[in-house]
């Protein structure tokens, strides 16, 4: 897990658990049972201080105080944004496949191998897994952040988002009735 922890001097964040998906640059096999500094690819302490995390099952991501995410953790769909489908014990910048506007998210919502971020005008980009939009399949992952065709996108939640108008729509694989629709 990981916690932003505010001080006099800026937020620091700090993870612990399985070291191998934490962002704190060590790879083990046995889980960091204290907190520990999120680190840069360079390995000195990751300076950005990060105003709100999102958490996945086995990946993490940030956004800074300009809406600039970055992700850590296991990489094998995408997940990560940075370009690659490799794990990752160190935070990388996610990356776009288009031109995002500034800042770039306003928020960020994580599900099993997929991460999205909604940007102020309401459009939703994702990287890694997006079956479920009907984009690609588990075979395609997308490694760099891509726009959802949505219109007027205004929260998201899962694998759903709540229009301006109040109209909530769900989309993806249905499992455990996830999407609300009465069946299974």
């Amino acid at each position: 897990g990981c916690a932003i922890v505010a001080s006099e001097d800026g937020n620091t964040t700090l993870c612990w658990g399985n070291t191998a998906y934490t962002g704190r640059g060590t790879s083990g096999e046995k889980p960091a049972e204290e907190p520990g500094e999120l680190i840069t690819i360079i390995g000195q302490p990751f300076t950005t201080p990060l105003v709100t995390l999102s958490c996945s099952g086995n990946h993490t991501c940030g956004l800074d105080a300009e809406g600039q995410a970055y992700c850590w953790g296991r990489g094998y769909y995408g997940q990560l944004g940075y370009g690659s489908t490799t794990d990752t014990t160190i935070a990388y910048e996610v990356k776009a496949s288009v031109a995002l506007p500034n800042p770039p998210f306003v928020s960020l919502d994580l599900k099993g191998n997929r991460s999205c971020g909604l940007t102020a005008e309401g459009e939703r980009h994702c990287w890694g897994d997006l079956a479920e939009f009907g984009l690609g399949d588990t075979d395609t992952p997308y490694v760099y952040a891509t726009l959802i065709p949505e219109s007027d996108v205004q929260d998201v939640a899962g694998s759903c988002h709540l229009s301006s108008e109040g109209s909530v729509s769900c989309m993806g694989y249905n499992w455990a009735g996830s999407l609300g629709q009465g069946v299974v």
